[in-house]
């Protein structure tokens, strides 16, 4: 298996790793301890606190990171490799840093903060740049560590022969450096608060739809800019992947607009984006737009051509094949040649939770396809792997054979999400041999 795709990176404002509180800032949560000791920046290893084996306490995590990450900053002197790195990202690092620093002073959001320092320029700002020199470097330096350590993680997964997926929310938390700084570029009020709203309209996911809360973009700014911000964040991405899947890819052609305090999705409407125009751009600048796009919802006629003609793989869900008759475009019957088809997806339950949970007339369609059921995921895997999409990925809940209690995230519900991990002693090596032998069979090596 030759293939690792991973949830955002990027520093989230809480724990959905889709409410990034910056476009580009790695999650300092990710930091390894054990790397921070072998660059001598910790001068012995840290007592962990009592984390359960496979549940995330995230206000746990926080306090023990940031207590490490503060010795690890008092052992640091900066050299010429740190001081490159923060010149090179000096276009989205110093406005982050400065963020973080004012959120550690003040508070969120930042719309309540001192009216001089809600403004990027202004005298306030310069005076507390001045004032607060260490902690704007501290914060540097953290990403300086995440990201170093990341450049260490990714060339020793190409030295195995590993290419790794990344994934790229479509918009930033209303509380992020990216909105503080660039206000411009979102739809929002004097005040700072959003006008309207990110979302999606009632699917098979949620009969209310979904509100996310982050702000719009300023579709008409962007242009007008060379969509420089985009160039920024998916440039940043490509460097640090070998491909990007891109969460909700249908609002490059279209998004739901939402306005701000409503407390469903049902009263937003579709409104269109220069998408075409924002990939002519990027690929003149990069050659090559490594982009998985997450198609997934209700997507008309216009967005899968917009997709097609981008020429970008989109995703097939086997959770969805059963169901609607023979043409199901989930079914592998059904596939092109450029998709990539999962078991399911981080929005999806684990596949023991979901066959358990389906009605009798769907395990009778799914034994159809599968013959008796006597192993749903590895029976599942197998299907996947045998179809002719591109690539083929599991959710590692999948590969473990875990129930509902291990499941990532329940669209369209706010609390109880994202908490499951995996523990040292879970590592799948008795599920490699079986796994090695699925590759071969269906010539997936």
């Amino acid at each position: 298996m030759s293939l690792w795709q991973v949830l955002p990176l990027q520093q989230s404002a809480f724990d959905s790793p889709y409410d990034c509180v910056s476009s580009c800032a790695g999650n300092p949560l990710l930091i390894s301890v054990d790397g921070l000791l072998e660059k001598k920046l910790l001068r012995k290893k840290p007592v962990l606190p009592n984390f359960p084996q496979n549940k995330l306490l995230y206000r746990r995590a926080i306090s023990f990171k940031k207590k490490v990450l503060k010795e690890a900053f008092e052992n640091f002197k900066p050299d010429k490799d740190f001081e490159d790195f923060c010149g090179k990202n000096s276009a989205w690092l110093d406005d982050y840093c400065d963020f973080m620093t004012l959120t550690e002073k003040y508070g969120s959001p930042w719309t309540k903060w001192p009216a001089g320092l809600r403004m990027k320029c202004s005298e306030d700002m310069s005076r507390m740049r001045k004032n607060n020199v260490r902690r704007i470097t501290r914060h540097k330096f953290i990403q300086w560590v995440f990201f170093r350590q990341w450049e260490d993680l990714r060339g020793y997964a190409q030295k195995k022969g590993i290419k790794i997926i990344g994934d790229m929310p479509m918009f930033v938390s209303r509380d992020s450096a990216d909105v503080w700084a660039q206000r411009e570029l979102f739809l929002l009020k004097k005040s700072g608060k959003p006008e309207f709203i990110s979302g999606v309209p009632p699917d098979y996911f949620s009969k209310n739809g979904q509100t996310w809360g982050n702000p719009i973009y300023k579709w008409k700014t962007m242009k007008k800019k060379g969509f420089v911000w985009w160039k920024q964040r998916l440039g940043l991405a490509f460097q640090m992947f070998d491909f990007v899947r891109i969460d909700h890819f249908r609002g490059f052609y279209s998004y739901w607009k939402i306005p701000a305090g409503r407390k469903t999705a049902k009263s937003g409407k579709w409104a269109r984006v220069p998408g075409l125009e924002l990939f002519a751009e990027l690929k003149k600048t990069f050659n090559f737009t490594p982009v998985i796009a997450e198609d997934l919802g209700y997507i008309p006629k216009p967005v899968k051509k917009f997709r097609m003609k981008l020429g970008f793989p989109g995703m097939k869900i086997l959770q969805f094949a059963f169901s609607g008759g023979p043409k199901n475009h989930f079914l592998p019957a059904n596939y092109e040649r450029n998709c990539v088809v999962y078991t399911g997806t981080h929005d999806n339950d684990t596949l023991l939770g979901w066959y358990s949970s389906i009605s009798d007339y769907r395990k009778r369609i799914v034994r159809k396809n599968l013959g008796e059921v006597t192993d749903i995921n590895s029976q599942m895997m197998e299907f996947a792997m045998r179809s002719k999409a591109a690539f083929a990925l599991f959710p590692m809940q999948d590969i473990l054979s875990l129930g509902s209690k291990a499941r990532f995230n329940m669209p369209g519900t706010w609390r109880g999400n994202w908490k499951w991990r995996m523990g040292e002693d879970e590592i799948p090596f008795n599920k490699a041999a079986r796994l090695k032998k699925l590759c071969r069979l269906t010539r997936r090596y």
